[in-house]
């Protein structure tokens, strides 16, 4: 008898066991209930390296971006001051597969320019239990941070989700070669 509970509880819980990265180990509820909900930007880490040759000179730069108390920073190598831009977004991800950006940008007085709200839509990447990437659709994002776009969901707790991305690529012409790879980490706290 208790052989056969303990084989139940391990059947049971081997759905529950984390998919992304950070996940909680054991979660009872599944990721489409977890994902569900109201959520605020909190924290965004953007990184980008470019490498541009033309003939036999080479240049290379990185980007970085940090957002913090609705302020983001962005600096550039070879670039003494930083530049900034104040913004809220929030998302509303419900599980039929709509998604809503709630967007606020301020100008450099700190004036709102206005609250934006737009529809989009929202899949898994993969349709088995294993659901670690979803694609997200925001046509107009105004938020420049690549939305529309496929992420991988490197955690997803009840009151927190994390979105990752790498990117790459390439332009040749035949003067030039433009190369450039990034990182973007994109955390949302539950309202």
């Amino acid at each position: 008898m208790a052989i056969c509970a303990v084989a139940i509880a391990g059947f049971t819980l081997s759905g529950c066991s984390k998919k992304g990265e950070d996940d909680p180990f054991i979660s009872l509820r599944s990721r489409d209930s977890r994902l569900k909900g109201e959520y605020d930007l909190t924290g965004v880490s953007i990184k980008t390296d470019t490498k541009n040759t033309s003939g036999t000179t080479t240049t290379e730069s990185t980007t970085e971006s940090s957002y913090s108390g609705g302020v983001e920073t962005t600096t550039k190598t070879n670039v003494k001051t930083p530049t900034t831009r104040k913004y809220n977004m929030s998302l509303m991800i419900d599980k039929d597969g709509t998604i809503t950006l709630t967007w606020e940008d301020f100008n450099t007085k700190g004036e709102s320019n206005g609250v934006k709200t737009i529809q989009g839509n929202w899949v898994w990447e993969s349709t088995a239990k294993h659901k670690s990437g979803i694609t997200l659709a925001i046509p107009g994002d105004p938020s420049g941070l690549g939305l529309t776009n496929t992420w991988n969901v490197q955690e997803l707790k009840n009151k927190e989700v994390i979105f990752t991305r790498d990117s790459y690529s390439k332009n040749v012409t035949t003067n030039s070669t433009g190369e450039s790879t990034g990182n973007t980490t994109l955390t949302f706290t539950s309202k």
